[in-house]
Order: structure tokens, then sequence, then C-alpha cells
């Protein structure tokens, strides 16, 4: 049975669930690109401050998930002014995760285009998103909601040099 699932903007009681789902999400998305020690680090409480702060943030948006049967918060998106100076892009999708579970529900669709939806009402022409390459499903993910590819990135994480692939999309004005 498919789950009833809402999408609405978080509010700070949202914070634990979203650092939950930030953790959790990372460990299986990237089990196959960090280290298990990375992975095995990361911590709820961190996770769930920065959800805060970004909650509390008027120039941010932040939304979730929430299967409605449950409470539960199981994905999240949060999007605002675009954080790279190299590029002529006023906004920016900073992340979408959703955990396992829920994934290839259309969750993942209704999150970013809420997401679409709140940076075009904040006036914003354009946005992107970064996703390292190597998570192909995300990549193909954002390709398919309209992304078009518009560069790459290279970061050092983990011992590791990775790429990012850089979507781009323009807003409807």
């Amino acid at each position: 049975m498919k789950p009833s699932i809402i999408i609405r903007p978080a509010v700070e009681s949202d914070a634990n669930g979203i650092g939950k789902v930030h953790v959790d999400s990372w460990r299986t998305t990237y089990a196959r690109i960090f280290s298990r020690g990375l992975l095995e680090g990361l911590s709820y409480e961190t996770r769930s401050e920065s959800a805060l702060n970004r909650i509390r943030n008027p120039e941010l948006d932040c939304f979730v998930a929430e299967d409605s049967s449950s409470g539960q918060v199981i994905g999240f998106s949060h999007m605002g002014k675009s954080r790279e100076p190299n590029l002529s892009i006023d906004g920016e999708l900073y992340a979408i995760y959703l955990l396992k579970e829920y994934q290839g529900l259309g969750i993942g669709r209704k999150l970013f285009e809420t997401a679409t939806g709140a940076l075009q009402k904040r006036g914003y022409k354009q946005f992107f998103v970064s996703v390292f390459s190597d998570n192909h499903e995300s990549v193909a993910f954002y390709k398919k909601m309209g992304g078009k590819l518009i560069g790459h990135d290279n970061y050092h994480v983990d011992g590791k040099r990775l790429t990012t692939d850089t979507l781009a999309w323009d807003l409807k004005a």
C-alpha cells in the first residue's frame, strides 16, 4: 500500500526528524562513495542542529515529507540563494533527501516541485543543484526533472577526489 504523504513547510519541531533523515539517507545513498568511517561518524545531533538553523533562517525555505499515518518525517528539501559566486544563477536547491524505503514512490518529485515553487515565489529566475557524479540515481532523477547539465566541479572529501555534476533550470515568470 502506498503511504499517505504530506509535503509541508518545516517547523522547529521537525529538526530531529530532518537530522535523522539526513544521516540515514547519507548512509544508504553514499555507501559506495564514502568510507564506512565517515558515514558512521555522522551525527544525528549535528545534523539536527543544522536543520534547526535552516528552519529559523527567513532567507531559506525548508520542506518536509511526512508520513501522515505515523507523523514521521521521511524526507526533506531546502533551498535559497545561490552560494556559488562563479555561476550567474540566483537560486540553489541545496538538497533533497528521502529515506531509502520511500524512494521510487513519487515523493522526491513532490519535494522537487515544492522547492521549485518556493524558489519561484521568492523571485528567483533560475536555480541549480550540485550532485556527486557517482550518485547516478540522483543525477538521473534531476535530469528527469528537466535539469540541464551545465558543468562539473571537483572536491576532495574523505581522502578522495570527487566530481559533482551541476544541473540548472529556468523558472517561469
